[in-house]
């Protein structure tokens, strides 16, 4: 019981670590984007 609790007790935590780097990942691409239009325009 206290094994089962504490592999998932590490892959939620993997999972929203996940969560994290993919919206951090898609801020910095947009922002990257709006720089390039920026400079295009």
């Amino acid at each position: 019981m206290g094994s089962f609790f504490s592999i998932n007790a590490i892959s939620r935590e993997r999972y929203h670590r996940s969560l994290m780097c993919d919206f951090l990942f898609i801020v910095e691409l947009r922002l990257f984007i709006i720089g390039l239009n920026k400079a295009n325009g």
